[in-house]
């Protein structure tokens, strides 16, 4: 795919189920529905969230299988291609902690 590769699409999903956790929990916390929209700490704590749980997933997803070769003896690792927008899933957690950091000051 252009848009992802493997599991790519766990990023955005993340992302967006972090997003839609954080704002009904500020409506249920604060009984506001706008205190989501008029404030930035909320969504760099879900940027936050949803970093860590990317960077978790991508961890997980960059490991590979490990085979010896008969022939020679050496290891050889079979690793599948996990990416979003050609960009691995393992380096999308610390744009979206920036990200994060952006839209605290907006």
């Amino acid at each position: 795919m252009i848009i992802w590769s493997g599991l790519g699409f766990l990023v955005p999903g993340i992302s967006f189920a972090c997003f839609l956790l954080m704002q009904m929990a500020m409506t249920s916390i604060f009984n506001d529905a706008k205190y989501y929209t008029e404030h930035g700490w909320p969504k760099f704590l879900a940027c936050l969230m949803a970093a860590g749980l990317v960077g978790v997933v991508g961890l997980w997803l960059s490991g590979g299988r490990v085979y010896i070769d008969k022939a020679t003896g050496q290891q050889v690792t079979i690793r599948r291609s996990h990416s979003f927008f050609l960009i691995p899933v393992v380096y999308w957690a610390p744009m979206i902690a920036v990200g994060g950091l952006v839209l605290l000051f907006l």
